[in-house]
């Protein structure tokens, strides 16, 4: 069976100031479809960067990625791009929607890239999933934080990824509506799908929990991990 995800030895720096800091250390893992990930950590230990670089818009120094088994940067940046698109979803904290482009629009905008059929329709059904319904050609100035990011969750299922990456998708988030985007996050998981979140909140909790720390990925203890939302 194919990893969902193949993480080997990964290594990333950056050059600021004249010094080189390095952020990823010869990072390894390996994350099977169905699985769902919670990768802790604070602010500034590279979170950020491991699921750039895993999701394939961000070259590494060294260390190779793979997703469904397929090596993500043996391909041109033109084939990266569209297999990305197909397979790969991703959440941003801070949502990144467009705002002129209504609800339904964000969520589509995946489609400008790769085309698909019956996208709108699919598009329609997420959003009625995720309450929105009735905000669907209201524009992100209209629509709450928690609103938001249900449209940036609807926009990376889109496809139906077999893999999501989840970037402090609840940072900005009160608690109830960080609870409803993880069970959304646990729903894909359990729908066959590999979802990867990193936060720096220790009370989210997944099927298998890590910590990035120093540049290297190690599992967390049970006992630090907290209660799961």
């Amino acid at each position: 069976m194919n990893m969902a995800l193949e993480i080997d030895r990964l290594a990333k720096s950056y050059h600021r100031s004249g010094e080189r800091l390095a952020v990823l250390r010869e990072v390894s893992c390996r994350i099977e479809p169905g699985r769902f990930v919670v990768i802790h950590g604070p602010s500034g230990s590279g979170k950020s960067t491991l699921l750039l670089v895993a999701g394939g818009l961000l070259q590494p120094d060294n260390g190779a990625v793979s997703v469904a088994g397929h090596d993500l940067y043996t391909m041109s940046p033109e084939q990266r791009c569209r297999f990305r698109g197909r397979h790969v979803g991703f959440v941003f904290q801070r949502f990144h929607l467009i705002p002129y482009l209504s609800v339904l629009e964000n969520v589509l905008t995946p489609t400008l890239a790769i085309p698909a059929p019956a996208a709108r329709a699919r598009a329609e059904r997420l959003i009625e999933k995720v309450g929105l319904a009735g905000r669907i050609e209201h524009r992100p100035a209209e629509l709450s934080a928690g609103e938001c990011q249900r449209v940036a969750l609807c926009r990376a299922m889109l496809h139906n990824p077999a893999l999501v990456l989840a970037d402090e998708p609840t940072g900005n988030l009160d608690e109830h509506h960080a609870a409803v985007i993880i069970a959304h996050l646990r729903e894909h998981a359990r729908r066959g799908a590999a979802v990867v979140l990193a936060t720096h909140d220790s009370r989210i909790t997944g099927d298998a929990s890590l910590r990035l720390s120093g540049g290297r990925l190690e599992p967390t203890p049970a006992a630090m991990i907290g209660t799961a939302i």
